[in-house]
């Protein structure tokens, strides 16, 4: 009785839940930049091209924002198509964000049933039949904060994206090796499972190359539930490899993390404990969670907190060891969520490490971890619910949706997200960034101005330096523009030669700036750095040459946006 109506019980409550998503309008963390004002897709002269250069054909061609996620873009442009708006909004957005809203909280939904299948195939394996486990663990996957980012972030898509196909890739494979029910089992199916689930792994990494983590994944419980011997495990796993590694090199080429300040090769293993510690605490107690941790690893291993932190896993570890004969179940679900983050724990260099080398929605996978262990928990003694049992995790499950439910506001407005970010933590330079720009949009310079400065805690964050600039310039005040725009040349220097912005041309766009604002008088200053800037770049070598602190050598070619990217 409950199986037939577990499903339905899973659809309610998290629609329940993260309903209110349907209300939100775009984030200011790359979803102007990826969708609602991308140029391919918001074109106010047509509605978004499904083939050519023009259109989405660029995105099977190149990478964006440091990811390479074809497949993402491909449901994005049909999305747009299918929402388009000839009259733009005030800001001239031709999209609607409701329904991107709305795609993701069905995608959110449909991967927790999945969830729920893969729990109950796992637990059937254990030969446990009762469906209260699987709903239990279900629920606590689609309920948790932990959640909120990828389904309310629009650009977030991508994870919920990658997370439904990789699970259907593990449900395939796990119904291709498991055991012969009967005799007349055909062959054929087995195999075309099996198939069907490397083309649903590839499909995921094409929305996002976390998903290839799916192979260990699929070898650890293939292993440590199936049981399989070893031999077979390894032999089953590899044709996903292989089919793995091509794209995994594709990644790294689309995102080589160069210019990303890293620790050195021992101390990564402390970044990587320390993440999974924060991890362990927002999974238990759930609170001030925001976009921007700025949790940045070359600072983090500066500070002996994150040394003792990273310590909390790795004692957690040995104990689930030590217990793995009575608690297996939590052994498993701890190797799952370790093995989903392993691409983002900072071991390799990654964009949004600029930022922060955490984020919630890095977790959309991982929480199949905490679902298993729940499960498996609630599964001992075949699985019959108890009511004592049952009123402990309908409390849990209540706690995490009401969470779920206000964590939610925070991502009403643009707006609403950046004061998130700073509530959470006050050294956000993108939130302050964000903030300043809103602030000058009402007229607030002074607010403006102040935030602006306040990202300069961030020593890679140039944007900040850049807006405050083209604020002092408006304001005619040309020394402060000069002073500004030094401090710019500053930070771009910090970055490697071969992805360093070039910064030459800014002193004429702050002329113009100053003239547009009505402070021509300002000019000659400009115009003396325009001059200044000249007699540097023709006459370096009279100057030292490589000893010219601020400028990138001659013939250098910036390959940094404009913009810091955001995605990972």
């Amino acid at each position: 009785m409950l199986d037939r109506w577990a499903s339905w019980s899973i659809v309610a409550l998290v629609a329940l839940s993260f309903g209110r998503v349907m209300g939100n309008g775009i984030a200011p963390t790359d979803d102007r930049a990826t969708i609602f004002m991308n140029p391919r897709m918001n074109n106010p002269d047509h509605a978004p091209e499904l083939v050519g250069d023009a259109g989405l054909g660029w995105y099977w061609k190149h990478g964006d924002l440091a990811l390479y996620v074809p497949v993402t873009y491909t449901i994005w442009f049909v999305l747009a198509r299918l929402t388009w708006i000839k009259t733009p909004d005030e800001s001239g957005m031709h999209l609607d964000p409701h329904i991107f809203h709305a795609v993701s909280l069905l995608l959110h939904i449909g991967n927790t049933l999945l969830v729920y299948r893969l729990l109950r195939k796992l637990l059937r394996f254990r030969q446990v039949d009762s469906a209260w486990p699987a709903l239990a663990g279900a629920l606590v996957y689609g309920l948790h904060p932990l959640q909120v980012e990828p389904v309310a972030w629009t650009s977030g898509m991508k994870d919920l994206l990658y997370c439904g196909f990789s699970l259907g890739a593990i449900l395939a494979y796990l119904r291709a090796v498991q055991p012969l029910k009967t005799n007349s089992d055909a062959a054929w199916k087995r195999w075309g499972s099996y198939v069907v689930g490397i083309v649903l792994m590839v499909a995921g990494i094409l929305c996002k190359p976390t998903a290839m983590v799916v192979p260990l994944l699929l070898l650890i419980l293939d292993r440590l539930i199936l049981r399989r011997q070893i031999f077979k495990v390894v032999l089953g796993v590899i044709p996903y490899i292989i089919a793995d590694v091509p794209l995994m090199i594709v990644a790294k080429i689309v995102q080589p993390g160069i210019g990303v300040p890293i620790p050195v090769l021992w101390q990564r293993p402390i970044v990587a404990g320390a993440s999974l510690a924060f991890y362990l605490g927002k999974l238990v107690m759930p609170i001030h969670m925001g976009f921007d941790y700025s949790l940045r690893p070359i600072e983090m291993v500066q500070k002996p907190v994150f040394w003792w932190l990273a310590c909390i896993p790795l004692i957690l570890g040995i104990i689930l060891l030590l217990l793995r004969n009575r608690r297996l179940w939590l052994l498993i679900g701890a190797l799952i969520s370790v093995t989903a983050l392993l691409p983002v724990l900072g071991f390799n260099a990654f964009h949004f490490q600029f930022f922060s080398t955490v984020a919630d929605h890095y977790m959309v996978l991982a929480m199949l971890g905490p679902a298993i262990a729940v499960a498996g928990l609630l599964s001992t003694g075949g699985g019959k619910p108890k009511p004592i049992t049952v009123g402990i995790m309908a409390v849990i499950l209540l706690m995490l949706a009401g969470k779920s439910f206000r964590q939610l506001r925070h991502w009403r407005t643009e707006e609403a997200v950046l004061w998130q970010m700073v509530a959470v933590s006050p050294d956000s330079a993108m939130g302050n960034n964000g903030i300043g720009d809103f602030a000058q949009v009402r007229g607030d310079l002074k607010e403006a101005e102040a935030r602006f400065k306040s990202t300069k805690v961030n020593p890679l964050y140039f944007n900040g330096s850049e807006n405050l600039a083209h604020l002092y310039a408006r304001e005619g005040k040309p020394k402060d523009a000069i002073a500004a725009y030094h401090d710019l040349l500053v930070i771009a220097n910090r970055f490697p030669v071969m992805v360093r912005p070039d910064y030459r041309d800014m002193p004429t766009k702050l002329a113009m700036e100053a003239i547009q604002a009505g402070h021509s008088r300002d000019v000659l200053v400009y115009m003396l750095e325009i001059a200044r800037m000249w007699f540097v770049k023709n006459f370096e070598s009279w100057l030292g040459g490589s000893s010219v602190k601020y400028l990138p050598t001659r013939n250098t070619v910036p390959v940094l946006p404009a913009m810091l990217p955001h995605q990972s």
